[in-house]
């Protein structure tokens, strides 16, 4: 749910190995941390269907 008084940041990842993915989880819980609404994107899970 969105706030309008919050900052929402898109945090989009594409993890091979899982590496990136914990980088990813980290940054998105000290954007959180700062106030911040998360929305964590893992690219390699975006389908064509999905395109308008």
């Amino acid at each position: 749910m969105s706030h309008p008084d919050r900052t929402t940041i898109a945090i989009a990842f594409h993890s091979g190995y899982g590496h990136t993915a914990v980088v990813a989880e980290a940054v998105a819980r000290g954007a959180a941390g700062a106030g911040a609404e998360v929305v964590s994107i893992s690219v390699d899970t975006i389908t064509d269907e999905q395109w308008p």
